[in-house]
C-alpha cells in the first residue's frame, strides 16, 4: 500500500518535472528562482504550498528546477514550505488543534521556510569551523 501511494506521487512528480523541463525556459526559471532574483525564496515558498504532494514526488520537480537555474536556498524553502503545508500534514493538525493554533503553526512554518531559504547559501560563513 505504501509503495503504491509513493509510486503514484513519484510518477506524478516525474511527469511534472518533464513538463517543466519541456515548457519552461531556463531563462524564466533563472529570472524567477535564480541567484539574481530578489524574490526567488518567496516564489519557491509560494510554489511549494500548492505543488508539494510528497517528498518523493517533489524531488524530480526540484531537481529539474535546479538544473534550470533555481538556487539551493529556494529549493530548500520549497521543501520546507511544501512539507509543512501539505494536506496530509495540515489535515490532522486541523482536526486536533484550534484554528488559531493552526494559523500560528502555518505562520511559523512559512517564516522558517523563508528564513532557511535565505540563510542556507550563507550557512558555511555563519558556522565557525573547528580546525584539527
Amino acid at each position: 500500500v505504501d509503495l503504491a501511494f509513493v509510486g503514484r506521487w513519484f510518477t506524478l512528480g516525474v511527469f511534472v518535472a518533464a513538463l517543466t523541463a519541456t515548457f519552461l525556459s531556463p531563462e524564466l526559471i533563472r529570472a524567477l528562482l535564480g541567484p539574481g532574483s530578489l524574490w526567488s525564496v518567496q516564489a519557491a515558498v509560494m510554489l511549494g504550498v500548492p505543488l508539494y504532494a510528497c517528498g518523493g514526488g517533489a524531488i524530480p520537480v526540484v531537481e529539474t528546477m535546479i538544473r534550470l537555474g533555481m538556487t539551493p536556498g529556494a529549493a530548500l524553502a520549497f521543501f520546507i514550505a511544501g512539507s509543512a503545508t501539505k494536506f496530509h500534514t495540515v489535515g490532522p493538525l486541523a482536526a486536533v488543534f484550534s484554528r488559531r493554533v493552526l494559523a500560528c503553526y502555518l505562520v511559523v512554518m512559512i517564516a522558517a521556510a523563508l528564513a532557511w531559504g535565505y540563510l542556507y547559501p550563507f550557512a558555511d560563513s555563519l558556522v565557525p569551523r573547528i580546525r584539527p
